[in-house]
């Protein structure tokens, strides 16, 4: 109903156009409002009934068990009323789908019914039509997954017996744009228009004739309604295709072509009507400031080209394609509709920045100096000269602040520089190089740490599995005090953890530690309890680092430092 709606007129129409036709419920409202009113329930009924089984559709609100089957069509619904209307489903709605979708793809690339007893070919192509649905690109790894299964069983009696697996097949194909005589090799469009007037059309006198699916479905009426779908230009309203092409990776002061011949139009029946260029998106697409692009912000065609200057710094420029139909015409009344692409253009650089070296990670104890020297930084570039040494030893990001940054040991030379803490302390100490081209470069996170307890160790206490992808661990971790002095009531917090991980228990205190003295959170592995614990998830790539918060007394002194180094230098 919701694609009968939109597909009733423009959104000009929908939003002038009022309902009074003896029903209550919606007398009064304008067809716009009636499509805002459905979306919301649409998003609205998405499952939620635990993390396992949510995120999808089924037949009714809240489903427990989402089934791809029906998931396709509130998706075709939210898909058509954004494009035709501009009616969007709040975005969460997307991410919980995405869920949903990662949840039931099968490992063969096949998409099953509700719990993964098996994939099959209807269920796959709805799966397929889903993720367009939520952004997924078409290289992607899942959708190609998904193209393998549909490739491998196209020819099969899972297929085109089956007017339901053919007209998912059919909206999958065409809403990811992809030609009616090329899916893998296979002339799909002709494949499907051959078995269904050959094969599976039967005339029925002066009544014409019907068709009926060699698995049959409901009954001939749906079966022919659903042929004639498939055997028409386009479900609903679909897009065009932008295709921007592959990425490049160029040096400075050459032309770099681009071409967009290879966008297409999904509806047989529109054309593309204006290509739009846009060369470097961090600084805007110029046509949302105007009708033309300034010189070397743009163009306009199917090909384009530009030239990148040199910055002394290698740059990544991220280059649009936008293509617009031949909506809004008369020979096209629908509202035009455009597309997007991207690719991004990796320009070099013929100066290579100069190399900041120091002598860190640095640790001390408190009121004695540190130094910090940055003498054996170099620059690659024959006949060049590092020219400029610039500290930020307080994390401001504002370089060689007196006595913020230290102090120089030799007057006016910032390569090597001292500074002495008052007090327990952790950062980090950037360096930066600049050579007599201008290009520059900065050291990483190097830490500085100061009379703390550090991070030495980290092992498995214990395991225990908690989803089909998550497993509880139970931690040890051994903390030692780098300074000379006693430290009391020590407190270690876990506050970061690696990006395949999450905190489940972090607080762990330590008591009393002497200098040089190491200490062990609490784990039992036949109680299976520890002061640390951490959930991990093995479908998430690792990746970041472990951050702690030290908590403790030091000469009848309360410290709090919240950015510990993830291990001891």
């Amino acid at each position: 109903m919701m694609m009968a709606i939109v597909n009733a007129g423009s959104l000009a129409t929908g939003q002038s156009h009022v309902v009074n036709y003896g029903n209550a419920a919606v007398n009064g409202m304008t067809l716009y409002d009636i499509a805002v009113d459905t979306k919301d329930y649409l998003v609205w009924s998405q499952g939620d009934a635990n993390s396992c089984v949510r995120n999808g559709w089924r037949y009714w609100e809240h489903s427990g068990g989402p089934d791809n089957s029906v998931n396709q069509w509130p998706v075709l619904a939210l898909a058509e009323a954004a494009a035709r209307w501009q009616i969007d489903a709040n975005p969460a709605a997307k991410t919980q789908q995405l869920g949903w979708l990662n949840y039931s793809q099968y490992v063969n690339g096949g998409f099953c019914y509700t719990y993964c007893g098996g994939p099959n070919y209807a269920r796959t192509a709805a799966g397929v039509i889903s993720h367009q649905w939520v952004g997924t690109p078409v290289t992607d790894a899942r959708v190609q997954n998904a193209f393998n299964y549909l490739e491998s069983q196209f020819w099969s009696s899972d297929n085109r017996p089956n007017f339901y697996s053919m007209y998912g097949f059919y909206k999958a194909m065409k809403l990811y744009g992809i030609p009616d005589d090329n899916f893998r090799g296979i002339d799909w469009e002709q494949a499907y228009t051959d078995w269904l007037v050959n094969s599976r059309q039967f005339y029925a006198g002066v009544n014409g004739s019907y068709f009926r699916g060699q698995t049959n479905w409901w009954n001939q009426d749906f079966d022919t309604y659903v042929a004639l779908a498939i055997l028409a230009p386009e479900v609903a309203s679909l897009p065009p295709v932008a295709q921007a092409g592959p990425d490049q990776s160029v040096l400075p002061g050459t032309v770099v072509n681009f071409d967009g011949s290879a966008s297409v139009h999904t509806d047989p029946t529109k054309a593309l009507f204006v290509y739009r260029w846009d060369f470097n998106a961090a600084d805007g697409l110029w046509w949302e400031a105007g009708p033309f692009p300034a010189a070397g912000e743009g163009s306009v065609g199917v090909t384009a080209s530009n030239v990148y200057a040199d910055t002394f710094s290698p740059e990544d420029y991220t280059v649009t394609l936008q293509v617009t139909d031949n909506g809004g015409t008369p020979a096209n009344p629908d509202p035009a509709m455009t597309d997007s692409d991207t690719l991004n253009v990796h320009v070099e650089t013929l100066q290579v920045p100069p190399v900041p070296v120091t002598n860190g990670p640095w640790a001390a104890i408190p009121g004695v100096p540190v130094i910090f020297d940055g003498s054996a930084s170099f620059d690659p570039n024959p006949g060049d000269t590092i020219v400029s040494y610039e500290w930020d030893l307080n994390g401001n990001a504002v370089f060689n602040e007196v006595p913020d940054d230290g102090t120089p040991v030799t007057v006016g030379d910032w390569s090597v520089v001292t500074k002495t803490f008052p007090v327990p302390t952790s950062g980090v100490a950037t360096l930066r190089v600049t050579d007599n081209h201008g290009a520059s470069d900065a050291s990483g996170a190097e830490f500085i740490a100061v009379g703390l307890a550090y991070v030495t160790n980290y092992e498995n206490c214990w395991v225990t599995r908690t989803g089909r992808y998550t497993y509880l661990y139970g931690m040890i971790i051994t903390v030692e005090n780098i300074g000379d002095a006693e430290i009391q009531n020590l407190e270690m917090t876990l506050t970061g953890v690696p990006d395949n991980r999450t905190i489940a228990a972090g607080t762990s205190a330590l008591g009393t530690l002497a200098p040089a003295a190491q200490a062990a959170t609490a784990c039992d592995p036949g109680a299976k309890t520890a002061d640390i614990q951490t959930i991990l998830n093995r479908r998430v790539p690792f990746g970041g680092i472990w951050e702690w918060k030290a908590e403790f007394d030091s000469d009848g002194t309360h410290y709090v430092t919240p950015n510990l180094p993830p291990l001891a230098p």
